[in-house]
């Protein structure tokens, strides 16, 4: 058995939540993703996308509460415009809303802590968005 503690268990809830949400997968598809890109600018990386991107946290009872940070960074080559609407839709999708959790016996919500700072990512020829989130989580897997 599995605690809640699984940083990998989360990524896979944070990413259930968003893509189960239309609005953002009618403009990204799929390319939902737990890592950046090792090499963002190859041929065959398609955009837009959303990286959620987990920096930390804490364990709390045993492991079965845990609070994490993780940053959600969206990014288009079309226009900073662009990257922040996909922001604010990733964000609409998760800040205060429970965890899409599929078959994981997991339980949370995330809040924004950090509004989206913007720019543009030389090597990947794309602008970018990014906003931090805390995420509350309990239960077992």
């Amino acid at each position: 058995m599995t605690t809640a503690g699984s940083i990998s268990a989360l990524k896979q809830v944070v990413r259930n939540t968003l893509l189960s949400n239309t609005d953002l997968t009618d403009k990204v598809g799929g390319r939902i993703f737990g890592a950046h890109m090792n090499d963002a600018d190859a041929s065959t990386v398609e955009y837009p996308m959303v990286i959620i991107d987990f920096r930390g946290g804490a364990r709390h009872s045993a492991g079965l509460l845990q609070t994490t940070i993780f940053e959600i960074w969206t990014y288009s080559r079309k226009s900073q415009g662009d990257a922040l609407e996909i922001y604010d839709l990733a964000c609409n999708a998760l800040n205060m809303e429970p965890f899409e959790k599929g078959n994981l016996q997991i339980a949370g919500y995330a809040r924004e802590i950090t509004r989206p700072v913007e720019g543009y990512n030389e090597k990947a020829r794309a602008y970018y968005a990014i906003g931090r989130f805390s995420g509350k989580s309990a239960g077992t897997l």
